[in-house]
């Protein structure tokens, strides 16, 4: 005779919920998982997650910085996007993942990321002279109070400040 337990629609033995409530209660008596971790692989794992939408949308800002903003080099941006996540992902990194060590995985990773980091700094070395310039209006417009008022484009900020 079976006791059946329902937890919404789903109906199951009672002998699967004992048998999930002792492999439960192994894996925590005999350290299988180790919850000291636990903060750190949560930390880790929202990182990894963020990390690639951050970059999508920054890519998109460039993207309609160097095109313009509109509806289609919105769309024109997210298609090259998307191909090139699914030919990385799909066909060169599952390829060439399962054919190498997981060190070289991690080599390769860290010089793409550093070939990505040198591009980086490079952009902000040749924008040294618009940062300093950009610099110098901030703190002007902050030495007059001009900043105190937030949330206005440039010309409804220099009409406001007119008045």
């Amino acid at each position: 005779m079976s006791f059946p337990i329902t937890i919404g629609e789903v109906s199951f033995p009672a002998v699967v919920a004992w048998i999930i409530g002792a492999g439960v209660v192994f894996t925590i008596y005999f350290g299988f998982i180790q919850f000291r971790c636990l903060k750190t692989s949560v930390a880790v794992s929202l990182f990894a997650f963020s990390t690639p939408i951050t970059w999508s949308y920054y890519g998109l800002k460039a993207w309609e910085y160097l095109f313009g903003r509109s509806k289609a080099s919105e769309l024109s941006c997210k298609w090259v996007f998307r191909f090139f996540t699914v030919v990385g992902t799909v066909l060169i990194f599952t390829v060439v993942g399962t054919v190498l060590t997981f060190t070289q995985v991690l080599n390769f990773a860290d010089a793409a990321l550093f070939v990505c980091a040198s591009v980086n700094l490079l952009g902000v070395y040749l924008l040294l002279p618009v940062n300093k310039r950009e610099m110098k209006e901030y703190l002007a417009d902050r030495k007059c109070g001009k900043l105190k008022v937030l949330g206005l484009e440039d010309e409804d900020l220099e009409s406001s400040t007119v008045r």
